[in-house]
């Protein structure tokens, strides 16, 4: 991406980047009151301890439980991410926001295709990471956290219906695709490139912190490899819109095959911390290092809309 004068277009406010910092932690802290103030409006409203709900949810929960869990989900995670994002972009960007975050470049059809299918191809691979991350002992404090996180995740995953389905593909799957792209990938790592001029750096910062901010660490240096994963499709594509599907199917797809290892026991739910298959993993690998090396030329050649036209 081609950092100019003109990124900065439509700021009026000519700040700083030390107010632009402050400005975008305002705007982020802004959208987590909001998502906790409606959350305490719909356990009101549901005549209930959002606490005690919390505290005992489960995979024996019920579907009204479950669906209360799911709202409070999207509530914040929309307004922590999504609704910040869009604020950050408003308040700090003005009219060149949509520039900014990279929603307004250009993407052919075939690199939008590449970058979702990349999304189903490399699961085997991040699942073998997981699977080794496993192996690493976590202090006894993170292990009790982690079995918290597994027990309410478990219990979102339980669907009876189809309507379960399309409720956990919108939380799990489509708002973190836009909200999460938005500020890790559409914010900080382009802003870090910005400011230091270094793409690998930014990309890998920012998907360290993509991972830790999930505070799963069990499945740290996995959710890191997707985070670059999703840096470098931005960067080959410079277009929000590659990570933001890739993301989408990555979730989707885990999503679809809990649903379906409920419906068909036999089938290994996709977060099992199992031995990775090693021809599975070796094909991932294949298949993944294709779609990089076609995104990677898609984002080189120069007849391409979102090709970078500062060469990198």
């Amino acid at each position: 991406m081609n950092y100019d004068s003109k990124t900065d277009f439509g700021d009026p406010l000519r700040m700083d980047w030390t107010w632009k910092l402050i400005a975008m932690i305002l705007c982020l802290g802004v959208g987590w009151l909001l998502g906790s103030a409606l959350n305490g409006i719909w356990a009101t409203l549901a005549d209930i301890d959002s606490r005690a709900l919390l505290q005992s949810f489960g995979e024996e929960s019920t579907l009204r439980d479950r669906n209360l869990m799911r709202l409070f989900n999207l509530t914040a995670h929309f307004c922590t991410f999504t609704l910040s994002g869009l604020l950050i972009g408003v308040v700090v960007f003005r009219r060149g926001w949509s520039r900014e975050f990279g929603l307004s470049a250009g993407i052919r059809p075939a690199a939008l295709f590449s970058a979702a299918l990349l999304g189903m191809t490399i699961f085997p691979l991040a699942q073998a990471v997981y699977w080794l991350n496993q192996q690493i002992p976590l202090p006894e404090a993170l292990v009790s956290q982690e079995s918290k996180t597994d027990a309410m995740v478990a219990g979102l995953m339980i669907m009876d219906s189809g309507w379960e389905l399309a409720f956990n593909l919108l939380i799990a799957a489509l708002a973190p695709a836009i909200g999460e792209e938005l500020i890790f990938r559409g914010l900080v790592q382009n802003q870090l490139e910005k400011q230091t001029g270094r793409t690998h750096l930014a990309v890998w910062v920012t998907a360290a912190v993509f991972s830790a901010i999930h505070f799963q660490f069990a499945g740290f240096l996995a959710r890191m490899l997707l985070g670059a994963v999703l840096g470098y499709t931005l960067v080959w594509t410079r277009s929000l819109w590659a990570p933001i599907a890739l993301h989408f199917v990555f979730n989707g797809w885990q999503v679809v095959g809990a649903y379906l290892a409920g419906e068909h026991p036999e089938i290994a739910k996709p977060d099992t911390p199992v031995a990775p298959s090693i021809p599975l993993v070796i094909i991932s690998v294949l298949l993944t290092f294709a779609l990089v090396r076609r995104l990677w030329k898609e984002g080189e050649s120069p007849t391409s809309p979102e090709a970078s036209s500062d060469g990198r």
